[in-house]
């Protein structure tokens, strides 16, 4: 990725590295998952979820329902890698554009 300060990548960039389940897991990045109604925000335990996608699985663009009993709002993982201090939402245009 070649440059020296990681909060300057792009979503893109970190997908490009990062895309599975299996590479989160194994490079030690923490998963949350936000609700967009009832605003819950749970850990996402990424070995659970290499069992129930596989380790090619992918978080990124993906947003499930809710957890919470009674919630019809929608998730969005958010992912911290360890070099960078804040998360960042699990969305990204892909294929790059051209």
């Amino acid at each position: 990725m070649g440059r020296k300060n990681p909060d300057r990548y792009t979503r893109e960039d970190w997908r490009a590295v990062c895309g599975t389940v299996d590479s989160m897991r194994t490079k030690r990045w923490r998963v949350t998952v936000v609700c967009n109604r009832c605003h819950l925000n749970m850990g996402v335990d990424l070995r659970v979820m290499a069992f129930l996608l596989g380790g090619e699985g992918v978080l990124w663009n993906r947003h499930p329902h809710c957890r919470r009993v009674g919630c019809e709002g929608r998730v969005t993982f958010w992912a911290q890698p360890p070099e960078v201090y804040t998360a960042f939402p699990l969305r990204a245009e892909w294929p790059a554009r051209e």
